[in-house]
């Protein structure tokens, strides 16, 4: 059997602490370093970690 190289890779972030948000990021980094298409879909709650009018409130 051969192997196929994973080629691509969806990770959903779905809250708006960094506790939810750092291992969607980590897992995005070590896939581009791998040589992997990363696509990260933040849910509504997930988008309050980038949304810049609301990085004072960030829990960690």
């Amino acid at each position: 059997m051969s192997e196929e190289k994973i080629k691509k890779v969806s990770i959903i972030i779905s809250h708006g602490s960094l506790d939810g948000v750092y291992p969607g990021l980590i897992m995005a980094n070590g896939a581009r370093m791998e040589g992997i298409e990363a696509n990260l879909f933040f849910t509504f709650f997930g988008l309050e970690a980038i949304l810049k009018k609301r990085m004072d409130s960030l829990k960690v």
